[in-house]
């Protein structure tokens, strides 16, 4: 018995003296099992995110389809398969990312699924971006795999803006690198791995190179007023930063490129609209809500003393805060712009945020609201996704009434206001026509100093050349030009609309043929009417402008 009594002392005082090793094994397990849950739930819904793309054939995003029908261009060029209404004209434009990658893919596979490679490819460039940085920022994985996945799916990544999510992807990576570049001795390194970063931005995107130069220049400027200021320091930092991007763009100039053209717009009253509409780009009220949501959370963690953003942080949250004010609406042909600032803004400025942990029950909290959005918003995108499958599908078929080298105007229906966000995905659809049957359509984006793609001689004085005019016009003001009342500011490719194209793409439900004397009803789809446009009615004539009643 006094045997087993001294086995019990001597196991008891070896459990007493682990205990404290215990203890720091299941502190440091707690904190580990934290981060592996992120990162699990993080992987599970960035797959879930992209699993649709194995299922739809055209992604129905505004810009996607006109994406890819220029693409198909690029890649037929120089072949029996070329279409002779383009012409492919390649110089140092900053907007190349798809351009320049999707062509040589589609020499592997098909067009399509090269192009739905490259917008995956660009998705994981975002996640695992905004990842890095902050592991780069905090030496682990705490909120930004998830701030990523809140907006993925945001207004500017749902009109299918496909080169700058490709190059916001690269910038989050150029970002991390920078900083953890910053401490080397020397600038070789790190004047290497900018210049490399410089060049694929420049060529991706101008506007995702500007979120990363935006990033690093308040970065550092925050680094500033932690240190004495050395001049020489500086003046060789600002060097680095500045220098190539400055050879870039004056080697873009000498070789006759362009950014974009001279259009500049603000819209002030949009600048409230944006933050609101902003996380999905189908569902308004998903916005709304999931704003409403996420506000609440940080207003709860913010009472509590959970949540906290460091002072690098609020330097670069209020940069950006002063950028979106600042910039305009439309800049260099572009429209939009200060929504691509608050794209910037929403996956940088996590990584500089910290969840205090108060017993694990606020990161518990996060991590759950955080998820339940998340699923909610893939729920409503991948719906839509699936919901156009026949849409795109029918919209292929009608392809096959069109002649070869035909002619192809679209329009949309007076109901459809233009930014319906069921119908809007379906308006670039015919630009497809250009590759299926040769056709040209004048939706297709040519416009001068933003695409290696042009409109050919024979059909120049039927290009549009200003990027507002890309939005569909309605079909009213095709019945009264058709009628004779035009007006000065009418876009120009409409003006002899009936005598110009042989076919016309109504977008919207459909409704009773809106100049029966002029077009023929060929084919009806749930979101389109395809008419042929009589050459042989009066009415296709060159028509005699009246005074403009409208």
């Amino acid at each position: 018995m006094a045997e087993l009594f001294d086995s019990y002392e001597k196991s008891y005082g070896a459990a007493v003296r682990y205990i404290p090793r215990l203890s720091r094994f299941s502190h440091g397990f707690a904190r580990y099992s934290h981060g592996s849950a992120i990162d699990w739930i993080v992987g599970i819904l960035f797959v879930v995110a992209l699993l649709p793309l194995g299922f739809v054939d055209i992604i129905p995003m505004i810009d996607y389809v006109n994406h890819l029908a220029r693409i198909q261009l690029l890649a037929a060029a120089g072949t029996a398969d070329a279409n002779p209404f383009y012409d492919i004209t390649w110089k140092l434009y900053p907007n190349l990312a798809a351009d320049l990658v999707v062509p040589q893919l589609a020499r592997l596979m098909s067009v399509e699924t090269a192009l739905k490679l490259f917008f995956g490819f660009s998705q994981v460039l975002i996640v695992t971006g905004a990842i890095a940085l902050e592991r780069q920022i905090r030496g682990r994985h705490l909120v930004s795999g998830l701030a990523a996945l809140l907006v993925l799916f945001n207004v500017a990544f749902n009109m299918g803006l496909l080169n700058f999510e490709f190059g916001v992807g690269i910038a989050l990576w150029a970002i991390a690198t920078w900083i953890k570049l910053r401490d080397d001795d020397g600038w070789t390194r790190r004047l290497l791995a900018h210049t490399l970063f410089v060049v694929v931005l420049f060529l991706s995107h101008f506007f995702a190179l500007g979120i990363y130069g935006l990033t690093i220049g308040l970065f550092e400027l925050a680094a500033l007023t932690h240190r004495k200021w050395d001049p020489r320091r500086t003046a060789v930092l600002l060097t680095v930063m500045a220098g190539p991007v400055l050879v870039l763009l004056g080697v873009m100039r000498v070789s006759g490129g362009a950014i974009g053209g001279p259009t500049t717009l603000w819209d002030w009253g949009l600048k409230l609209l944006w933050p609101i509409d902003f996380l999905n780009g189908f569902s308004v009220a998903y916005s709304i809500f999931a704003l409403a949501v996420l506000i609440i959370l940080i207003a709860v963690l913010r009472w509590n003393g959970a949540i906290a953003l460091s002072a690098t942080g609020r330097w670069i949250a209020a940069g950006f805060a002063l950028t979106y004010i600042a910039m305009p609406r439309r800049l260099f042909e572009t429209d939009l712009i200060d929504v691509w600032v608050l794209v910037g803004a929403a996956l940088i400025v996590p990584a500089f945020v910290t969840i205090r942990n108060h017993g694990g029950r606020y990161k518990t909290i996060t991590l759950i609201v955080a998820t339940a959005l998340i699923c909610l918003n893939l729920v409503i995108v991948q719906s839509v996704w699936f919901s156009y499958r026949r849409d795109y599908r029918e919209m292929q078929a009608s392809f096959r009434m069109l002649t070869p080298n035909a002619r192809v105007v679209a329009a949309r229906g007076d109901a459809d206001s233009g930014f319906d966000n069921l119908l809007y995905p379906i308006h670039f659809g015919p630009t497809l026509a250009a590759y299926e049957r040769h056709a040209f359509v004048p939706q297709l984006y040519t416009l001068a100093g933003m695409r290696p793609l042009s409109s050919a001689a024979s059909v120049r004085r039927l290009t549009i050349t200003d990027a507002t005019q890309y939005r569909l016009a309605p079909v009213s003001l095709l019945e009264n030009i058709a009628e004779g009342y035009i007006s000065d500011g009418d876009p120009a490719y409409l003006k002899t609309w009936a005598a110009d194209y042989d076919y016309l793409y109504l977008s919207g439900p459909h409704t009773p043929n809106p100049l029966p004397g002029l077009l023929t009803e060929m084919m009806t789809a749930s979101r389109f009417t395809l008419y042929k446009i009589r050459h042989d009615s009066p009415d296709s004539a060159t028509p005699t402008k009246k005074a403009d009643t409208r």
